[in-house]
């Protein structure tokens, strides 16, 4: 019976090619087919199978330890043999070092900042049903979009749609006056909110109840930070007083955990929507869109649907314009995606693209440097390398050891660019306008895509100098001939061209951005704004204005 008529069970041969590597394991595997081969013709297909499965079985952990320890002497020898290259050639591995550890300090505060931007609003514990109301409303012709929507809304909604498990509408009003003792400020971070605020948006409470937080129309609820600006160092403040545009007394029914920067709502202070409306006559009283409603829907719930009917009931139900159509918008999308007006424009997520796309490039130009300094310093190893095929070593060893001196190189360069995040964190948060903390670097997302640069840059990097420097043919070498410098000069020179370009593309790129700002932060204005001061007048301040006027 011929062989290809029968053959031995393919997988179970290929797990076992796979690890063996001595000349006495390879001999085993001809062994094991000769009396595959025997079983076959005396006890049948089955039994042949079943037989050499079972012996692969026993013999795979066998291989797969010899190949181990193998594997190990090798790395061994590869972590031994780049140490010694690396102290044997100081300023060529510093230079090589320290560049790849600038540009992966660029693309890890780039990283860093793609990370913020992407996180916003992610820590609600009900983000994925999490809607804002917005509109699209026909301005002759053209649609005029605006995540405004009527404050009417709220109260209609919940009576009539049961797919709906919360609502509340938010809106910054304009800002309130808070009194308490001699402590008077004027508050810009208010927000008005309806009872569901705290039930929509996971913003936990240290103390109070977040269920009934808002349901009295004189209550206030405060951050941590507002605690200590108005109470100092008092510790239980749940019943206080605070009082409000000086005439109304609050009571202090929450106090909030300070909301992080990564959040699209972030109050310092929130008051029941009803009281602005009753009594502080800032909400108009026709259905215009003036203020941004939050819904929180059941799973399952298409958003396109939930918007067909949010605008059928608003239409039926308020004097709005025919021509506005309603739609949901998922909160984790809104601090990127938000647009407004008659185009539609990608928001913030532009930043995001052009900023990865620059670490793109900053990284792909620490590569391209390292791939040009090894392969110049080449002719220095030639002899290394041509004794090592000489004594038996195949190409892909040779392969292996360039690139595990890559990745070792690469490695040193990314704990000096952890070392250099570190320390331009607090610059680059005040650069930014960001409030990044060193606790994000523990992140296991960040640690994942400090490993995925590690051996992206490792393997790039030393992929092109490991394919050059093991192409070398010992007996050309030896008799100098067969020079491959044309080919390799050729590759060696578009680097350098890519090089140059992507560098004089960030160049020209910054000093366009510089500029720009520059000429907004320094243009003529029509007045000396170093000598002018803007003070808001209210309440108290109204009264006492040509006092304070003379005073100045």
């Amino acid at each position: 019976m011929k062989k290809k008529d029968h053959e031995v069970p393919q997988l179970a041969e290929k797990l076992l090619k796979t690890f063996a590597r001595s000349e006495n394991e390879v001999a085993l595997l001809g062994d094991f087919e000769e009396e595959f081969l025997h079983k076959l013709e005396s006890k049948g297909i089955f039994k042949a199978c079943i037989w050499y499965w079972l012996n692969t079985i026993i013999s795979l952990p066998r291989f797969i330890s010899h190949s181990f320890f193998r594997n190990l002497g090798l790395f061994e020898s590869y972590l031994k043999i780049a140490f010694r290259n690396i102290l044997k050639q100081k300023a060529f591995s510093i230079i090589n070092i320290m560049g790849l550890a600038v540009g992966m300090a660029c693309c890890l505060l780039i990283t860093l900042w793609v990370f913020d931007e992407l996180s916003f609003d992610r820590f609600h514990k009900n983000i994925d049903s999490i809607y804002r109301v917005e509109a699209d409303v026909d301005h002759g012709g053209r649609i005029f979009h605006t995540f405004s929507t009527p404050h009417q809304f709220v109260p209609l909604v919940k009576e009539t749609t049961p797919e709906i498990i919360a609502a509340t509408r938010c809106t910054r009003f304009g800002g309130i006056q808070i009194k308490r003792e001699f402590k008077s400020f004027f508050e810009r971070d208010v927000i008005a909110a309806d009872p569901d605020f705290f039930r929509v948006f996971t913003f936990p409470l240290i103390a109070g109840d977040p269920e009934a937080a808002l349901i009295d129309p004189k209550s206030i609820v405060i951050s941590e930070s507002a605690a200590e600006k108005y109470f100092g160092e008092e510790k239980n403040i749940i019943g206080m007083i605070l009082s409000v545009e000086s005439k109304y007394d609050f009571i202090v029914t929450g106090v909030i955990k300070d909301i992080p920067d990564n959040s699209s709502i972030s109050p310092d202070i929130v008051i029941p929507f009803n009281f602005v409306r009753d009594n502080l006559a800032r909400m108009p009283t026709r259905w215009v869109n003036a203020v941004s409603n939050y819904v929180m829907v059941k799973d399952g719930l298409y958003p396109e649907t939930a918007g067909k009917k949010i605008t059928e009931l608003i239409r039926q139900n308020g004097d709005v314009e025919t021509g506005s159509t309603y739609l949901l918008n998922p909160v984790k999308k809104i601090h990127l995606h938000t647009y407004t007006g008659y185009d539609r424009t990608m928001g913030n997520v532009q930043f995001v693209y052009i900023f990865s796309l620059i670490a793109v490039i900053v990284l792909s130009n620490a590569c391209i440097n390292y791939m040009s300094l090894t392969k110049a310093r080449s002719t220095g190893r030639i002899k290394e390398i041509v004794m090592r095929k000489v004594a038996g070593a195949f190409k892909i060893n040779l392969i292996k050891q360039f690139m595990f001196e890559s990745l070792l190189i690469t490695a040193l360069g990314i704990i000096i660019a952890l070392g250099i995040v570190v320390i331009a964190l607090p610059e680059f948060n005040s650069f930014t306008g960001k409030n990044i903390r060193y606790n994000i670097l523990l992140s296991p997302e960040l640690i994942l895509s400090i490993l995925s640069i590690l051996l992206l840059t490792g393997l790039i990097s030393g992929s092109y100098p490991a394919l050059y420097l093991s192409s070398f043919s010992p007996e050309k070498i030896l008799k100098h001939t067969g020079s491959r410098n044309g080919r390799n000069s050729g590759i060696r020179k578009m680097l350098i061209v890519v090089q140059f370009v992507l560098s004089l593309t960030l160049i020209i790129g910054t000093i366009v951005v510089y500029r720009q700002v520059d000429y907004l932060i320094n243009r003529e204005t029509g007045y000396n704004r170093e000598a002018l001061l803007c003070i808001p007048m209210r309440q108290e301040l109204k009264q006492s204005y040509e006092t304070i006027k003379n005073e100045f």
